[in-house]
């Protein structure tokens, strides 16, 4: 009996014992703020965060974030900067090269218009409308509207005649005319007009209709008068 007791006590000092190493460790592994827990336990990694506390925890990240760190669960992703507005194409209103080529009408004043003689006989095959002049040397002029209205373009007074195309268009090299003319009046002679701008500038491409071995060309007077 007295040796009973004496186990008895060695068993209760031995459970008081292993509270106290319980408390302890539960105390290392258990949730405070912080702290790194033990196997399994579940401890904060970071400030208001969920962080490993070992193997089987719950993974988490930085300060005050889920999984994957990064201030308040990661930053979000910037937002689509709208594109930028694009320029205007630039338009060529003709290229410097054929520019040069161009012959001046505003310089030869007639009157109220202008009238300018010249010649497609040397001149290269250079262009073709949709009235004609695929073949046959061409001469390109520019005008320039000195006030609004309307403008009769013609080669009527060309002696001796000979078969005339005329084009009249915005852009220097764009075959699409504003108006294409073959044998308007006087035959085979042509006319054209046109609603300009005080200021707009009008092309205007002198033609042969046929071309092949023996191409319409010759000398030519050109008329731009308002109407």
């Amino acid at each position: 009996m007295q040796l009973t007791a004496i186990h008895l006590a060695l068993a209760a000092a031995l459970a008081v014992g292993a509270c106290s190493s319980d408390d302890a460790s539960e105390a290392d592994g258990g949730t405070p703020s912080g702290g790194t827990g033990g196997t399994g336990g579940v401890a904060s990694g970071g400030t208001g965060g969920v962080a490993s506390g070992g193997t089987g925890g719950e993974a988490s990240g930085g300060t005050g974030g889920e999984a994957g760190g990064g201030s308040a669960g990661g930053a979000e992703p910037d937002a689509a900067l709208p594109d930028a507005a694009l320029p205007d194409a630039a338009v060529i209103d003709c290229p410097a090269d054929v520019l040069a080529t161009a012959i001046d009408v505003n310089a030869h004043p007639d009157g109220e218009g202008f009238t300018y003689a010249g010649d497609t006989t040397a001149a290269a095959d250079s262009t073709s409308s949709p009235c004609g002049g695929t073949g046959s040397p061409d001469v390109l002029h520019r005008f320039v509207a000195p006030r609004a209205g309307t403008w009769r373009v013609d080669t009527e007074s060309t002696t001796p005649k000979w078969d005339t195309i005329l084009a009249l268009r915005a852009l220097c090299l764009d075959a699409a005319a504003i108006s294409c003319n073959d044998d308007a009046a006087f035959p085979p002679l042509s006319q054209a007009t046109a609603t300009l701008e005080a200021g707009e500038v009008l092309y205007i491409v002198v033609d042969g209709h046929a071309g092949g071995a023996n191409p319409d060309r010759g000398a030519y007077t050109l008329s731009v008068t308002p109407r």
